[in-house]
């Protein structure tokens, strides 16, 4: 037999097979969103705490420092958003702010809580930069060889680093031209590298670093010679090999050189040029 229709004082008429909400029932508040359970920062830095509930009624949050409401001023706020997020922002976190956090969420039907640990590192004093490894030279190479040059610098903030060959800024190109850094809280390391390397090359480089408390400036030289000139060959363009002398393995740039200019070389270096010189073997010898 069909059971009749019954009349709802919110829903007026309600079929016999139609559900009527319970319009009393709650559900207790849940964190759909909440901070980690430990954040490590350093002094100066901003923080935020972000939470979302749900619960029916919608649930009253509450942020607490080590059991007592956060005061709200100039650096501490508490802002909620409109996907019902809220959040406690420290705009320039303090060692005063290091504390146990409490976000209590709270309606009709119940309360539920979680915990935040803020741990604040205090900010390393100030210092100038200072090279813990300098540009070391000065540096001597052949042509087409590669040139690497190392610093090594400390200094809070950590310092910004510049190149210059003479005058002019050096910036890596990721061909000829590369620069390997890195960081730590502790030091910046970087590797400057130039390949095969020309005349031009040669001259003063600096290495500039520079940061809030000071500056600091380490400088290098390097020559790009010859072969002849780095000791590895003779004028006629004869290779020297460790323990054996004047055996030709290769040619030599001198071989580039006009006729009349190697032959005046050749000439300067002869002994015939330097004369006769004696040389003190012992302190018995006479000049």
């Amino acid at each position: 037999m069909k059971t009749e229709a019954e009349y709802h004082p919110t829903r007026g008429l309600i079929e016999p097979d139609e559900e009527v909400p319970n319009l009393d029932k709650y559900w207790k508040p849940h964190f759909v969103q909440h901070p980690p359970p430990r954040i490590v920062v350093c002094e100066g830095k901003f923080v935020r705490l972000d939470v979302k509930v749900s619960g029916l009624p919608l649930p009253e949050v509450h942020f607490l420092k080590n059991g007592g409401p956060v005061r709200r001023d100039y650096n501490h706020k508490i802002v909620v958003r409109e996907n019902n997020i809220q959040s406690l922002l420290i705009d320039r976190v303090s060692m005063s702010d290091a504390a146990e956090y409490t976000i209590l969420a709270s309606n009709k039907a119940g309360t539920e809580e979680i915990h935040c640990e803020i741990v604040v590192d205090k900010l390393p004093t100030k210092s100038k930069p200072t090279f813990k490894n300098r540009l070391q030279g000065p540096i001597k190479v052949g042509y087409g060889e590669d040139i690497e040059m190392e610093i090594q610098v400390t200094g809070f903030p950590l310092p910004q680093i510049g190149w210059k060959h003479g005058s002019d800024g050096l910036f890596p190109d990721g061909d000829r031209v590369n620069l390997e850094c890195e960081s730590s809280n502790e030091y910046t390391r970087q590797i400057l590298t130039i390949r095969n390397c020309s005349r031009a090359d040669a001259g003063w480089y600096s290495c500039c670093c520079v940061n809030t408390s000071g500056i600091a400036t380490s400088n290098c030289k390097v020559e790009v010679l010859d072969d002849y000139e780095l000791g590895r060959c003779d004028l006629d363009g004869n290779f020297y090999e460790e323990e054996e002398e004047h055996v030709k393995i290769g040619p030599s740039r001198t071989n580039k050189l006009q006729p009349f200019v190697k032959d005046a070389m050749k000439h300067a270096y002869s002994q015939e040029a330097q004369g006769n010189v004696k040389h003190r073997w012992n302190d018995s010898e006479e000049l």
